[in-house]
């Protein structure tokens, strides 16, 4: 991403940013959303970004295990900051298609060919499907009857977003291990093609479409052969996932709603719908769509409701939570890329002098 596309890209997610605070401001008295967050207890933030922090540090790790599974020279800590760079990039590109390229870009800076990055990019993108969608699976198999009482209204949304999440895992899997549905696709594709507006956008695209699913189905072919590598990297992120879908709990905690540990897995699953809900929305960070899901998932929370101005809690949480797993976590990717690309020019400092 040159700096052009990065200034760019940062002017767009700030207008956006005001947009939506804007909006949101009007779903309910903004004074007192103000006050409930000037009230915040501050030991229970410091909290929420202790478990930020470990969520980066272990999606870091399952990463880098990938990596130095297939290329054990390659340095633990560049491959650390490559990883940790991708909340950034990620951060501020539509669909969060950002950080994938630049590490494509630092890999082949470090000595790593463009067909092994991508390789181990793809398959780390398959276990962070698997482990979110074991996350999904069990929260939606314990708390149905659950949400099916509290959240009617709302049900079809979190099946949705489940959905999505799901078969975007299934189809990956199915064109992995699956020669027959990787023919069937292509065949499907040139089909396509007979038509004018699908020509237009899949033409020029068919040969590269091929290389990718063969390149997805020799990624499999020999990760295969190391499925203990596959299953610490996906364990490794669910444990992330459960710190991340945490930090609600510690925030309406912090913001003085007294939330029994009882109700702990229930609230760490409602995140975990609220993300799925808006992952593919199309903007920087899902902007706009992870705040109303967020708000509008725990504002029916019973429990919540007990505590008073359900709407007013929801949106003061939602602004804490959404300052810390989104600002806090890009600051985080910046100075991962910062630190890489401070080792990277040190490195090559050497070599001048």
């Amino acid at each position: 991403m040159n700096k052009k596309s990065l200034v760019r890209n940062l002017i767009f997610l700030l207008v956006l940013v005001i947009i939506v605070f804007i909006v949101l401001s009007q779903l309910g008295d903004i004074e007192s959303i103000w006050e409930t967050i000037q009230k915040c207890n501050y030991n229970y933030l410091l909290v929420g970004v202790a478990l930020l922090i470990g969520y980066c540090f272990l999606f870091q790790l399952s990463m880098t295990i990938l990596v130095k599974r297939k290329h054990k020279w390659f340095s633990a800590n560049d491959a650390m900051y490559i990883a940790g760079s991708e909340f950034f990039f990620n951060g501020i590109t539509p669909f969060s298609t950002g950080g994938q390229p630049f590490q494509v870009y630092s890999f082949k800076r470090k000595g790593i060919r463009l067909s092994d990055s991508t390789s181990i990019l793809l398959y780390n993108f398959l276990c962070y499907q698997i482990a979110l969608n074991i996350v999904l699976i069990l929260s939606i198999s314990i708390y149905f009857n659950q949400i099916m009482n509290e959240l009617p209204n709302q049900l079809w949304l979190i099946i949705l977003g489940f959905l999505i999440n799901f078969i975007t895992m299934l189809v990956i899997l199915v064109l992995g291990r699956s020669k027959k549905a990787a023919a069937l696709m292509m065949r499907f594709l040139k089909f396509l093609c007979k038509f004018k507006i699908f020509r237009k956008i899949l033409g020029k695209r068919i040969n590269r479409i091929r290389h990718s699913v063969e390149n997805m189905q020799n990624v499999f072919k020999e990760e295969s052969k190391h499925i203990k590598t596959t299953i610490c990297s996906i364990c490794l992120k669910v444990l992330a996932f459960g710190m991340y879908y945490s930090i609600p709990f510690i925030i309406y905690q912090s913001i003085g709603v007294k939330i029994g540990a009882e109700s702990f897995f229930y609230m760490l699953a409602m995140s975990a719908f609220a993300c799925a809900i808006a992952v593919w929305v199309p903007t920087p960070g899902a902007t706009g769509g992870i705040e109303v899901a967020f708000s509008v998932l725990f504002a029916q929370i019973a429990v919540i409701k007990q505590s008073g101005n359900s709407e007013i809690l929801a949106t003061s949480a939602m602004l804490l939570w959404r300052f810390i797993t989104y600002y806090l976590l890009m600051i985080y990717g910046f100075i991962s890329y910062f630190l890489f690309e401070s080792r990277l020019k040190n490195h090559e400092s050497r070599y001048i002098f």
